[in-house]
């Protein structure tokens, strides 16, 4: 399997990642409170993750992932072995 920076990824956050996913994309992308309540609903899996490629992972995200952060119910990320 080959994987890149532009495959998708799932992670899963907890209520406080879920809030910080919201304020992070609101100021990244500048978006309204509308416009962001549908992008996360795009891009929320059926099993209660959030699926976004790796590369917006890393430059959105990236302060998500720092040691000692609470934002995620689980450490596992699930990567999409469909993805050519």
């Amino acid at each position: 399997m080959k994987f890149n920076i532009n495959n998708k990824v799932v992670i899963y956050p907890n209520q406080r990642g879920w809030d910080k996913i919201f304020e992070l994309t609101k100021e990244y992308y500048r978006l309204d409170r509308i416009q962001i309540v549908r992008w996360l609903d795009n891009r929320k899996t059926e099993d209660g993750g959030f699926e976004e490629q790796l590369w917006c992972l890393i430059d959105i995200y990236h302060s998500m992932f720092f040691h000692g952060q609470n934002y995620f119910t689980t450490a596992y990320i699930k990567l999409d072995e469909d993805q050519t």
